[in-house]
């Protein structure tokens, strides 16, 4: 079945719309050309996935389906629903998803990224770059990376409208003639309740901390966590669920399913979290972390966006005072 998705085959509109939705939204122009392949790959999901296995989450899902941050994500994290299948059938459930996810024209690369365990899977795939003046910028890079896996429990999920930054551009100069021409109608996939990525990513960061001699290193390659629970703490839902009773009880059962994750169950070397390196080194750990955020992250940031680092500070401090008197 020929792909629904055909701007890419029309190099000079391709180029044109790049350009314009570049200018009009405020994203660089070679985030603009790598989200139309990151949708891609999940419109070629939507079509593929008609039982609904595999759930949409992460830092491209609060972007792309939740519009809460103003960052470009690269990986399309993905996560199976039902992880009680046993080893084997998830093993060849992994296989069987990124066998057809990956479809013509992405072709599967051997980076330094690769990996493919038994219950996940991570997988480059490189995309026909139709920019030429194409560079490396901070932690981005020119392909892209799916992440598969089958830890945890991926609940609540919810429908999401999914569409290309250009399709939003075209919808506001009100050509919906060429959205439909080139296949860049919205569709949905199913995506993680952002409030419960919102608390993945605190416990991530929370368990990264407890790594002992690494623990400054691997804060600082997890800098995108920071923004992000920065940006969402801004948003009033978040507020008020980092208030509510929901926050503890997904707090505890991300913390259960790591506990029956063996990659990530010897992390978790102390469950009092006041004494959380995190909450106790914050302006050491802060400062080893921006200046990644100023030579690298920053430059994934959409030029529409005025974040300020210092802001982080006190959404951490925040966080310590709901969770520090919580004994995992």
């Amino acid at each position: 079945m020929e792909h629904p998705m055909k701007l890419h085959k029309d190099s000079n509109a391709f180029i044109e719309f790049i350009q314009k939705t570049s200018e009009d939204l405020g994203i660089q122009d070679i985030f603009v050309e790598k989200d139309y392949w990151v949708t891609y790959i999940l419109k070629t999901l939507s079509l593929w996935d008609t039982q609904k296995t595999v759930v949409f989450k992460g830092g491209t899902s609060l972007s792309k389906a939740y519009s809460l941050i103003d960052r470009f994500s690269e990986d399309v994290d993905l996560v199976l629903k039902d992880t009680r299948m046993n080893q084997n059938h998830i093993k060849r459930k992994l296989r069987e998803v990124h066998n057809n996810v990956g479809v013509d024209p992405l072709r599967e690369v051997d980076t330094s990224r690769t990996l493919k365990g038994s219950r996940f899977r991570k997988v480059d795939y490189s995309y026909p770059q139709i920019l030429d003046d194409y560079k490396e910028i901070g932690d981005a890079s020119d392909k892209l990376l799916v992440e598969l896996n089958s830890f945890g429990n991926p609940f609540p999920v919810v429908e999401r409208p999914i569409r290309t930054y250009i399709a939003e551009m075209l919808e506001q100069e009100n050509k919906l003639n060429l959205i439909s021409q080139y296949g860049l109608e919205s569709f949905s996939v199913e995506v993680l309740d952002f409030k419960r990525t919102f608390s993945e990513k605190i416990l991530g960061l929370l368990r990264v901390s407890l790594k002992k001699d690494i623990f400054l290193d691997e804060l600082r390659a997890r800098v995108r966590h920071f923004y992000d629970i920065t940006k969402l703490l801004s948003a009033d839902e978040i507020k008020s669920y980092l208030a509510s009773e929901d926050f503890i009880k997904y707090s505890k059962e991300i913390y259960k399913n790591d506990m029956n994750t063996p990659e990530f169950r010897s992390d978790w070397i102390s469950t009092d979290l006041s004494e959380n390196p995190l909450f106790v080194k914050t302006d050491e750990i802060l400062a080893h972390v921006e200046s990644h955020f100023n030579s690298q992250f920053k430059s994934l940031l959409y030029t529409r966006e005025k974040f300020d680092f210092k802001e982080i500070k006190p959404t951490i401090e925040v966080i310590k005072i709901r969770l520090s008197k919580i004994i995992l």
